[in-house]
């Protein structure tokens, strides 16, 4: 940008991606051509390992070509949620690791918190939420936005049916109100996203989105 350079696919928001998985292709001994096609042996470890850390088998996860080219993957909310629950404590035997798996999202989840900045940027949910509060957070394309709660090995997954991103802040922020987990400065801090205003092309508020949402929670005896 400073440049003044036209973008090129290199500048894709999912470079970051791409390049850790060139990392493993040449880590691997793989060939580094067309890594991102879904029949090569790096896209089918990230399908495999996603199958495992989420709980659901890999011959029903739906494949597809991510706006990026790589492949990108379909799953159930429930089990997006259950793989940040057991990111959360890979440690914990319930999250059924092996030591090196848990010893690697131990890692990731650490890298998230540290580097918030690194996982979206200024003015953006991921990096705000991670910076108020002590939840990690992923957003994805078409309103999907998945967090995990180290404190409590919680994961929750959030799809927007319409596809509408706006949508998100309002859902995300109320999930955490609703589970106690935003402290009333973390709240003040995150109003923007929380109650997001709507002007019209004057410059005029016109309006808020606001969620209005309730969890609902089982009954145990």
């Amino acid at each position: 940008v400073r440049r003044g350079c036209e973008p090129t696919a290199v500048h894709c928001n999912c470079s970051g991606k791409h390049a850790g998985m060139l990392a493993v292709a040449r880590h691997m001994g793989w060939s580094l051509d067309e890594y991102w096609r879904e029949d090569h042996p790096v896209q089918r470890l990230c399908l495999e390992n996603l199958a495992e850390v989420a709980g659901y088998p890999a011959s029903r996860i739906g494949v597809a070509a991510d706006g990026c080219g790589a492949a990108v993957f379909a799953l159930p909310l429930r089990n997006m949620a259950l793989a940040f629950a057991r990111m959360a404590r890979p440690e914990d035997p319930s999250a059924g690791f092996s030591p090196q798996r848990a010893c690697a999202a131990a890692l990731v989840v650490r890298s998230m918190r540290a580097h918030p900045y690194m996982v979206a940027g200024t003015g953006r949910l991921c990096t705000a939420l991670m910076t108020q509060t002590a939840v990690f957070a992923k957003g994805g394309a078409e309103a999907v936005y998945c967090l995990g709660v180290p404190e409590r090995g919680l994961g929750v997954a959030v799809k927007i049916e319409d596809g509408n991103y706006r949508a998100v802040g309002p859902v995300v922020l109320r999930v955490l109100e609703e589970l106690g987990l935003l402290s009333p400065e973390a709240a003040r801090a995150l109003e923007g996203f929380a109650r997001p205003l709507m002007k019209n092309h004057r410059g005029e508020v016109t309006g808020a989105i606001q969620a209005v949402l309730r969890l609902r929670r089982e009954l145990t005896a």
